[in-house]
């Protein structure tokens, strides 16, 4: 029988507590999440977040499909609403009535995103002028289904990501 070192020990433990500190700390990429891309967002300020999709729809057996549509819902307290241009996909934007915000689409025109593939769908904005935390639900289409990123708990199945607007200390564009 081998005796394994303490150096040897020590190296195999650490791996093992980094591992699982990964694993616990490691967003969820199952998810629609907002990227800030180290940018913040500050009451009144213009900005851009954008809306990452992880991966593809399930059909009825549980086999991946494409996205072909997205869809980003931004609050009525942000203050516009403009469509990052992306290769391969067209853009819209409408203007929700009486102040609902803005609903922001992409349409892929030619290949859609495969499920082993993800894709970030950018949002250039004013943000609120009321500092808080801000939902920014999403959906995605793959033909005929659909994952929407919409419930509001955060450990819900399907959570919406959210923006943080914190006080501006300084008028600034």
């Amino acid at each position: 029988m081998k005796i394994i070192s303490t150096r040897v020990r020590a190296l195999i433990l650490a791996s093992l507590t980094g591992a699982l500190v990964l694993g616990i700390a490691a967003p969820a990429f199952g998810h629609a999440t907002v990227q800030m891309y180290g940018g913040s967002a500050k009451t009144d300020g213009y900005g851009a977040f954008w809306m990452r999709i992880g991966h593809g729809c399930e059909d009825a057996k549980g086999n991946p499909v494409a996205v072909n549509r997205v869809v980003v819902l931004v609050q009525g307290a942000f203050q516009s609403a403009k469509p990052q241009q992306i290769a391969g996909w067209t853009s819209s934007v409408k203007e929700i009535k009486n102040g609902g915000g803005y609903r922001v689409q992409w349409v892929a025109t030619g290949d859609a995103l495969r499920d082993d593939q993800f894709q970030d769908f950018g949002v250039s904005t004013k943000y609120p002028s009321t500092p808080g935390t801000y939902r920014v639900p999403a959906i995605q289409y793959c033909g005929a289904y659909k994952t929407a990123w919409i419930d509001k708990a955060a450990d819900a199945d399907h959570p919406s990501s959210s923006i943080t607007v914190a006080a501006a200390t300084s008028s600034s564009h």
